[in-house]
């Protein structure tokens, strides 16, 4: 039980550490964002008025940025053009980005896919996540510096499908 209680009490820190930096929206910035993309999910505007925006501190770095306002991928990347293979689906709606990373990737919602997170990278590759907002903002900072692009059986699973659990993703 000890264990248990050291490892919650170690997450805990690093989850506020990881969100201590960010500056959150009011309610009427967070009603304007819903205006302009309904449908947007909930917790993500929650989110925005809890927590805020701006870079997520994982240790020294702050190389996952979450953004004050969605941006349209085609906006983002002045193109709408995407990479489109079988492993590679082209998005089913407008990609509503809400995170950037140090190499230039957008983290969004799938508007056509029922407002899934999706990734697109500067090749336009579309990568689809399992994860809800609030996953992925645990993911992010439980996992960094890897990417968990979904959550199975109490554990991560990253873009190139190396599986870890919580414990695990805590210890680095």
């Amino acid at each position: 039980m000890r264990l248990f209680a050291e490892f919650t009490s170690h997450l805990q820190k690093r989850i506020e550490d990881a969100l201590s930096e960010l500056a959150p929206l009011s309610p009427e910035e967070a009603t304007g964002i819903a205006a302009q993309f309904p449908g947007i999910p909930q917790d993500y505007l929650d989110f925005l008025q809890l927590y805020g925006h701006g870079g997520l501190k994982l240790g020294e770095y702050r190389d996952t940025w979450i953004r004050q306002e969605p941006v349209l991928a085609a906006s983002y990347f002045n193109e709408e053009l995407y990479y489109v293979t079988s492993d590679f689906p082209a998005p089913r709606g407008d990609v509503i980005g809400f995170a950037t990373d140090e190499v230039g990737a957008l983290y969004g919602f799938d508007s056509g896919d029922g407002w899934r997170i999706v990734c697109v990278d500067g090749r336009r590759d579309v990568v689809r996540f399992e994860l809800t907002f609030v996953e992925f903002i645990a993911g992010v900072v439980c996992c960094h510096p890897y990417m968990p692009v979904a959550r199975i059986s109490g554990g991560w699973v990253d873009g190139v499908g190396e599986r870890f659990l919580d414990t695990e993703a805590v210890a680095r």
